[in-house]
């Protein structure tokens, strides 16, 4: 029973360790890229594409992408209704 236990806790270690180590690399302006005509957009909406200068090909800023701005949307009001009045007979 022991043994299980330490089995599981190493190999639940070793994944944690395997997960973590792999990440996207965020390509920054003027980094070797692998190829050219590339266009990504960054977490920080800055748009770079991939562009031969001379022999190498490195990541070039375009600029910077707008953000969408939540408009509002309007509600609608309740429009009165005409309640019919008694009538006295």
């Amino acid at each position: 029973m022991k043994k299980i236990l330490v089995m599981t806790l190493a190999s639940s270690l070793f994944t944690g360790m395997l997960v973590g180590s792999v990440e996207a690399v965020v390509p920054k302006a003027k980094s070797a890229c692998s190829r050219a005509g590339m266009t990504i957009t960054t977490s920080a909406n800055q748009k770079l594409k991939c562009v031969k200068v001379g022999k190498k090909l490195i990541w070039v800023t375009l600029g910077t992408v707008p953000t969408p701005t939540a408009s509002p949307t309007p509600t609608a009001s309740p429009t009165p209704t005409a309640s019919p009045t008694p009538t006295a007979s």
